[in-house]
């Protein structure tokens, strides 16, 4: 898709920069958008990925944070993994 061309572009540009906080919204937003096109594995990954960075860059209660949060606990719901979800969804509202 054209979001995912333009998004991937982006993040290539910030790549050199993984503690830029767009670097972090940008790979979130990817992963949201990879989520959509139903290439849940890498939209995991790229989630995961975002959380880690605001984790230790900024700070998990940073709105960016909560919003992967959202959609990494979409994912676990789309696979039945509900308890998993469950405790994502919780983790976003702590």
């Amino acid at each position: 898709s054209q979001a995912k061309q333009l998004l991937e572009v982006g993040i290539f540009n910030l790549n050199e920069n993984q503690k830029d906080i767009r670097y972090a919204q940008g790979i979130a937003y990817l992963g949201i958008v990879l989520r959509e096109l139903g290439e849940y594995p890498e939209a995991k990954k790229l989630l995961e990925q975002s959380l880690k960075i605001y984790d230790k860059e900024f700070s998990l209660n940073h709105i960016g944070a909560a919003w992967a949060l959202l959609h990494l606990s979409n994912i676990y719901r789309e696979f039945g993994d509900y308890d998993k979800a469950i405790s994502v969804l919780r983790h976003s509202i702590a």
